[in-house]
């Protein structure tokens, strides 16, 4: 559970940092659909070449369930990530990471009424108080627009459902260790990712700049994937996702680093008052982490 508890971690330092290299990427060439489109393709690329190291060692049951799960994970995880990045053209780097901690509470309700995991009591009350850190991470005094807050929440429920699809995928999938199924899994989801964005360069203006710029979101989203997967043949989706959501901690330091660099095109500044609530929500979230490995289904 330790390695579990550390990669999940460090998915949340690479998700904030890829939550920075989206916000100057759109900030750069006001467009979310060519962000998605040129780095789900380099990802692909990644993945593929990821892919030679453990193809040896790591097979795919191709039965017909097996192929639709494969399916539903590749089209939520690329409609989401147009979802995301169209809310974060409207959405500042660390309000939208904060935000994006209320996946939890949409995954809880899915695993609770969909897929019937009784949760319990105490792991309710920690998903409980990381939605609401979550929230108070948020109140900055912006209102956020109803186009960001309608791409957002579409956001959460395809992450939500992808996520879902990533732990049913690992427990099908066969290899010698965690390490060769996990880095397999994720390296056969996002090849087959990239390859369906294909089709999509034609629907976007080609350039060698937007393809260059889209690059540190890539690698930065990719190697949250790699850890994401590996962290998921360890602990519950639920409880990984109460352990990224500390990604909001992460995100109100560059937020405040990039305030301070003066880079308030891309986060505006606001006062110590916000910052100090932001802090007591990153503990408040921190006791949700502790409750939750406390609990029964931790």
């Amino acid at each position: 559970m330790i390695f579990g508890i550390a990669s999940g971690l460090a998915t949340a330092v690479m998700q904030s940092t890829s939550y920075v290299c989206s916000r100057v990427f759109i900030h750069r060439h006001k467009s979310a659909v060519a962000l998605a489109v040129y780095s789900q393709l380099l990802m692909g690329l990644m993945a593929a070449f990821v892919f030679l190291f453990v193809a040896d060692d790591f097979h795919f049951p191709a039965t017909s369930g097996n192929l639709r799960l494969l399916a539903g994970l590749v089209l939520s995880t690329a409609a989401g990530q147009v979802c995301f990045f169209l809310a974060a053209a409207e959405i500042e780097a660390s309000r939208l990471s904060s935000l994006t901690g209320l996946k939890i509470i949409v995954l809880a309700l899915l695993c609770q009424f969909v897929r019937h995991e009784d949760l319990g009591f105490q792991a309710w009350v920690a998903v409980l108080l990381c939605t609401l850190a979550a929230l108070g991470m948020n109140f900055s005094g912006l209102r956020i627009r109803l186009k960001g807050a309608f791409w957002l929440g579409l956001t959460l429920l395809l992450y939500s459902a992808g996520d879902i699809f990533i732990k049913l995928l690992i427990g099908v999938v066969e290899g010698p260790n965690a390490v060769v199924r996990s880095i397999g899994a994720a390296a056969l989801s996002y090849a087959l990712l990239g390859l369906v964005s294909l089709p999509a360069l034609f629907f976007v203006r080609r350039s060698p700049a937007r393809c260059r710029d889209s690059l540190g979101y890539a690698c930065a989203w990719f190697g949250a994937m790699l850890l994401l997967f590996y962290s998921l043949t360890m602990v519950s989706v639920v409880f990984i996702n109460i352990i990224v959501a500390s990604r909001g901690i992460i995100s109100v330091l560059m937020g405040a680093a990039m305030a301070r660099m003066g880079h308030t095109h891309l986060e505006p500044g606001v006062s110590r008052a916000i910052w100090f609530r932001r802090l007591v929500m990153s503990v408040l979230m921190l006791l949700a982490m502790a409750l939750y490995v406390t609990s029964d289904a931790g």
